[in-house]
């Protein structure tokens, strides 16, 4: 199984690849608690990676990542390391290909750039791809969509090949975090 998605579906998808093997994260519902949640690869697209890193707004009481864990961040800081994809990874991790705006102020750029240093540290085969002056989404589909065809063809289907990490430029349409 591969994953993808795009901002706060691309926390999901990372807490995905990097909670596959944490227990505790597995919970206790549904008839299969005996399988594995661990996929093969993940697409991550702009997600929050280390919450409590991302500063400014993301730290009031209101913002998204505060509401998921209920509280603010600051001041559940063990919560927000725990949701928090970065705090999982391990040299088990799927490999990840990660797709960020250079420009984007509503998950910063450095969320993925920090996520994809801690999984290479670790062993993990992880690209990142910037959009260069890109925002929060709205990316040029045609280079974005052949990065992530490569990607999940090698780790799906087996196909050989290289996925590049070269920036891709932005066509100056980019969604709500552009400059």
């Amino acid at each position: 199984i591969g994953v993808t998605g795009t901002s706060a579906g691309g926390h999901l998808v990372a807490m995905l690849g990097t909670s596959g093997e944490v227990s505790e994260l597995e919970g206790q519902l549904g008839e299969h608690t005996s399988e594995s949640s661990a996929v093969t690869c993940v697409v991550d697209q702009f997600g929050p990676s280390e919450l409590l890193s991302m500063g400014g707004w993301h730290n009031n009481p209101d913002s998204p990542e505060s509401k998921l864990i209920g509280g603010t961040l600051q001041e559940n800081q063990e919560a927000a390391r725990s949701a928090s994809p970065i705090t999982h990874v391990s040299k088990d991790d799927p490999p990840f290909l990660l797709i960020h705006g250079t420009a984007d102020r509503v998950v910063p750029f450095d969320q993925s750039k920090r996520l994809h240093e801690a999984l290479v540290r670790a062993g993990v085969d992880s690209i990142l791809v910037p959009v260069e002056g890109g925002g929060h989404g709205g990316f040029p589909q045609g280079p974005l969509i052949e990065r992530m065809t490569q990607f999940l063809d090698k780790h799906l289907l087996g196909e050989e090949g290289a996925v590049s990490s070269e920036p891709i430029q932005s066509d100056g349409t980019s969604g709500p975090g552009s400059r």
